[in-house]
């Protein structure tokens, strides 16, 4: 039920509210197909294929917001229910800057590469094909590996926004992953390694080496031992440097700082970084997990200059925000599902690639870490920046990557660190719907044995 069915089922239930006394109101469709498939030891463990669909309504009386979601698409059920959350949301506290947005994106027709068509072609055979060769791909990196589990997982979604400004959006898209636990044990010793690759399309994953990867992580943390404790520099792949950039993008919200929850508070337009950290969030760019042609509101989305040459520029805002801080909205309001209220959340957000390679970054390191897997143990604190994680990664000593390192715990302070990002490599890849490169911080400290 899409398109022309949900068209009137919103018109009806649009008008009602606003026969009711709702100045706007809105409806929010969404529709999920979903597909899992585990195996492990080459064995299919369990294979589920699961659908949901309903609406999120939202409804603003006098400056008052109420939001109800529902799956029951029932005439009687949703009039029944328009009538009860105007009588709540009435009673409600005013706050004057709730309301739609005031300006919508265009519904297009260019093609944005977000849909797979194939991917209900597929057969579930050749899907399991390829999870049983990533697991192979552990499994034969050495015979000390055990793959706890292994997933192929994979998302076939329509949205759909109608609201009473006479707004009617719509698009498709895909999504399909592959992820890995890689586990070890060696007498009283154990360790792990994940890999993980999301794409829009099913053919974009079956080059990613996730298995691999895995392995090579669990092994060079089993054969790991600590260091000394204190100051080093340190070397982030582009998936930890993602994992970094992550609680950057998330502090960049204009919610979390309109709230005190973030540590860019009152930093607009100064210095928070070194002169050669440039981020920015792009929801056009092609074929990607965080592209789409219009926010979880309607709103148009953009390229968003956050940070340049080290300077903070702008926030994330939603429409909401950006009536509080008196700006335009940068169609960055996110839903996980139908179910769920406009919050604000990154698209397609990225820090502008270096010009050396790894290697060479690492050339001129006489002692230094190269980390490549951490474990957050609730160390990172998104209003005081302190940064704390337990790490695995490979030694750096006169330029060279010498032996393994693991347990070890690496801290610091998430803008300190930002300012001693000496340099950015060239390996630049997407993982989510973060893109970064290889980074080199000075200074960190190593608390090992």
């Amino acid at each position: 039920m899409i398109m022309k069915d949900i068209k009137v089922i919103a018109d009806k239930i649009l008008n009602e509210a606003l026969l009711q006394g709702a100045k706007e109101s809105e409806v929010f469709f969404g529709n999920s197909k979903n597909t899992m498939i585990k195996i492990h030891k080459q064995e299919i463990e369990s294979i589920s294929q699961t659908s949901d669909s309903g609406i999120g309504f939202r409804i603003f009386i006098d400056n008052k917001v109420g939001f109800f979601s529902t799956s029951d698409l029932n005439e009687t059920h949703l009039s029944k229910i328009v009538t009860k959350i105007i009588n709540a949301t009435k009673k409600l506290e005013k706050d004057e800057y709730q309301g739609l947005p005031e300006i919508f994106a265009k519904q297009t027709n260019a093609d944005l590469k977000i849909f797979d068509e194939n991917l209900e072609k597929i057969s579930i055979e050749d899907k399991i094909k390829y999870i049983k060769s990533v697991e192979k791909d552990a499994l034969n990196y050495d015979i000390r590996i055990l793959a706890d589990f292994v997933i192929y997982s994979e998302t076939i979604a329509y949205q759909q926004i109608i609201n009473s400004k006479g707004i009617n959006l719509s698009y498709k898209e895909t999504g399909c992953a592959g992820s890995i636990l890689a586990l070890t044990k060696q007498q009283n010793k154990g360790s792990s390694g994940d890999g993980f690759v999301v794409r829009r399309y099913f053919s974009e994953i079956l080059d990613e080496k996730i298995g691999k990867e895995a392995a090579y992580k669990a092994i060079t943390a089993l054969e790991g031992a600590p260091i000394p404790t204190g100051k080093t520099t340190i070397v982030f792949t582009p998936e930890i440097s993602a994992e970094f950039f992550s609680y950057i993008a998330s502090a960049l919200s204009a919610e979390a700082v309109l709230k005190g929850r973030s540590i860019f508070i009152n930093k607009l337009n100064e210095s928070i970084a070194s002169s050669n950290i440039n981020l920015i969030d792009d929801s056009s760019l092609i074929g990607l997990i965080g592209t789409s042609p219009y926010d979880g509101e309607g709103s148009a989305k953009q390229r968003i200059n956050l940070v340049i040459n080290g300077r903070l520029e702008n926030f994330l805002h939603n429409s909401y925000t950006a009536r509080q801080s008196k700006k335009t909205s940068t169609g960055n309001a996110v839903r996980s599902s139908y179910k769920s209220m406009p919050t604000i959340g990154p698209s397609n957000f990225y820090l502008k690639s270096g010009n050396m390679s790894k290697e060479e970054m690492i050339s001129d390191i006489k002692n230094g870490i190269l980390i490549f897997s951490t474990t957050n143990v609730g160390g990172i604190n998104p209003i005081t920046g302190n940064y704390s994680t337990a790490a695995s990664g490979v030694l750096i000593e006169n330029g060279k990557l010498t032996k393994s390192v693991d347990q070890i715990l690496i801290a610091g302070n998430l803008l300190t660190m930002l300012k001693n990002i000496s340099q950015i490599a060239n390996d630049f890849k997407w993982t989510g719907n973060i893109g970064t490169s290889s980074i080199r911080i000075d200074e960190m400290i190593v608390s090992g044995e």
